[in-house]
């Protein structure tokens, strides 16, 4: 993965990208980024691999719009998900309750209503939709599975 750097933050946004996540480990300029966002208007969060500390995020909690987990390596779709990524859902709700949190990598049904049940606000699944014979259907499973966790 590259650095993120101000240029490449700038192109992102003249593409109309309202939403980006930069991963905190891959960022020398925060505070930058957070200026440039305000200034564009685009909601800027947090994404953290498998092995950083959540707490990383702490000192930006009342900057960042949301934080992003990822529960598999980077790269191939169709990886199992880490089921610590669960635990570590919970623990971000703890830290901000109205943040939003992402589950990204293995997310299927199953896990999906486990994210939301821990606290989890958006799911990316690839996978477990597209690589199905109906991936309309799959989609729909998938949904009615997270929404089922909110009673």
């Amino acid at each position: 993965m590259e650095r993120v750097d101000k240029k490449r933050f700038l192109a992102w946004c003249d593409h109309h990208v309202r939403r980006i996540y930069v991963h905190a480990e891959l960022v020398d300029n925060l505070p930058e980024l957070f200026a440039l966002a305000r200034e564009r208007r685009v909601d800027l969060g947090l994404a953290l691999f498998r092995d950083t500390n959540i707490t990383t995020i702490r000192p930006h909690l009342k900057t960042i719009t949301g934080v992003l987990l990822l529960a598999v390596t980077p790269g191939m779709s169709g990886e199992e998900v880490d089921l610590g990524t669960l635990e570590r859902i919970r623990k971000v709700r703890e830290m901000h309750s109205r943040l939003h949190i992402t589950l990204d990598g293995g997310v299927r049904v199953g896990v999906a209503r486990s994210a939301v049940e821990k606290g989890a606000t958006r799911l990316v699944a690839a996978s477990a939709i597209f690589a199905m014979h109906n991936p309309k259907e799959a989609y729909e499973y998938l949904v009615h599975d997270a929404e089922s966790a909110l009673g």
